[in-house]
């Protein structure tokens, strides 16, 4: 694995999403790099299926560290387009097209402003701010048990958020990293 991740098709799915029926997606990319296939969900970010070779997963810097709802698909699509990679949607199914199941958990998300901010105004971190990282091997099978990242999830505010409300979080007026009261977690 780790001699030839990079040419490995990496698969990030939803847990509460397939296809109804075997067969319906290839999640296999294409030999040569600089593709990413995005099979479901919306066209504005990059969540709910898709696939990348990674060797390109790595030029993106991977997902920021985010622990709330929602701004990990819209960070992730951002750093696709940035790193030039193409985004590959001639497979792709709508979030509401009834040949992708997607199972139905509540309509409250818990989520952090302070993400908020830092997706929009700063630099969200990634794949090269996880540290202190403890793993082990069964067969093929590698099972993280511990890590850390840049940023503590108990430094975080959290809040529900109502997604009938729509998907366009605003961000707090008047919002940055120094006026950002950190320490507070479910208050």
């Amino acid at each position: 694995y780790p001699q030839h991740y990079k040419e490995m098709t990496f698969v990030f799915h939803d847990v509460d999403s397939w296809p109804r029926h075997k067969g319906l997606i290839d999640y296999m990319t294409p030999p040569a790099p600089g593709f990413v296939r995005h099979f479901y969900g919306y066209t504005w970010c990059l969540g709910g299926m898709f696939s990348i070779r990674g060797a390109d997963f790595d030029k993106t810097g991977g997902f920021p560290n985010f622990w709330g709802w929602g701004l990990e698909d819209n960070a992730i699509h951002d750093r696709c387009i940035k790193a030039g990679l193409v985004i590959d949607r001639r497979c792709f199914y709508k979030i509401s097209d009834n040949r992708i199941v997607r199972l139905f958990d509540g309509m409250e998300r818990l989520m952090s402003k302070r993400e908020l901010v830092i997706y929009k105004k700063e630099n969200p971190d990634g794949i090269g701010h996880i540290h202190n990282l403890a793993w082990t091997i069964n067969n093929e099978f590698v099972n993280i048990t511990s890590f850390s990242t840049g940023t503590n999830p108990g430094d975080l505010d959290y809040e529900k958020y109502d997604i009938r409300k729509g998907n366009k979080i605003m961000l707090p007026k008047g919002q940055s990293r120094r006026s950002w009261k950190m320490g507070r977690m479910f208050s």
